[in-house]
């Protein structure tokens, strides 16, 4: 309850960028708090957005929208930290030795959680915005079935969308967020290349970055995305799979399922008035993602 009573007093003075930095043997749970936080809070126009695993940098390229969380165990973060407590960041270290550990932090965030909600005062047990999502894939699918074709709207190609990436980041403001939600293969290379392109963003728009895989994401930060307060700049990334595969008795490929879903989630996020730049890959998707992190590292003349 006094975790719940930190994050809502942070987050009604403008530190709602839950920031959960983990040691490595402690991603996954980074993940989860990410999922538990979103979807509960970020609803009605509240919320607290949190972003796990943004690579740990000087204080210096932090605002003061930041609440940040050390799950430790290892300790390899502690120099990071220090140097953000010492420029004066709020700072709460949790730490994990053992399994039994991890177990009563699954208590203490949903606890937490629970509490934040209340006094932040919405309902953290509904989730209203991610039906309308996959109420939108359900009909795009539907109309792919009759028809053949999906309606893919307002794409941008990756061979253009450096000048793309720069007029839409431009507009962004302090106190704000970008998300990148990547409807693309998830492995190593490519969430190494999506940690690249999270730094090389943060550091031109001075932002919280966060990065999810779709469609997981939609059941986490998509109800935030949707729900929560409208400081969000949003880029999808889509591509064409290459090795594609038949979904049985459905009439549709698996590949076409996450176009849907991609498609769905666009519209949804347009329809609450959010701000989307959609990206089409190409072929080699994982090189096309590596240039574009390389280009949004290189300044603006």
């Amino acid at each position: 309850m006094a975790l719940g009573a930190i994050l809502a007093a942070s987050a009604s003075e403008g530190r709602d960028k839950l920031t959960v930095l983990a040691d490595a043997p402690l991603s996954a749970l980074a993940g989860w708090i990410e999922q538990i936080v979103a979807e509960s809070s970020g609803k009605n126009g509240k919320g607290i957005l949190p972003v796990p695993l943004e690579p740990l940098d000087a204080p210096e390229v932090y605002g003061n929208d930041r609440l940040f969380v050390y799950l430790r165990q290892t300790g390899e973060l502690d120099n990071g930290i220090a140097a953000l407590q010492y420029a004066g960041f709020p700072v709460i270290q949790l730490p994990i030795s053992n399994y039994l550990d991890a177990g009563a932090e699954f208590f203490r965030w949903m606890i937490a959680t629970a509490t934040v909600c209340h006094l932040l005062g919405v309902n953290a047990f509904d989730q209203p915005d991610v039906q309308d999502s996959k109420t939108r894939t359900k009909n795009k699918l539907a109309d792919f079935q009759k028809t053949g074709k999906l309606a893919d709207v307002d794409l941008v190609d990756a061979s253009d969308a450096k000048s793309a990436l720069e007029k839409f980041l431009s507009g962004t403001r302090a106190g704000e967020f970008v998300a990148i939600n990547a409807y693309l293969p998830r492995s190593a290379e490519t969430i190494e290349a999506l940690q690249r392109a999270r730094v090389a963003i943060r550091e031109k728009t001075k932002c919280a970055v966060t990065a999810g895989f779709g469609p997981r994401f939609q059941h986490s930060t998509g109800q935030f995305h949707k729900g929560g307060p409208n400081k969000g700049w949003f880029i999808q990334f889509v591509y064409d799979a290459n090795d594609d595969m038949d979904i049985p008795t459905q009439g549709l490929t698996f590949g076409t399922l996450l176009r849907a879903q991609a498609l769905g989630d666009y519209e949804a996020l347009k329809a609450a008035g959010r701000r989307v730049l959609r990206v089409k890959l190409g072929s080699d998707s994982l090189r096309d993602l590596g240039e574009l992190a390389e280009l949004a590292a290189i300044p603006s003349e």
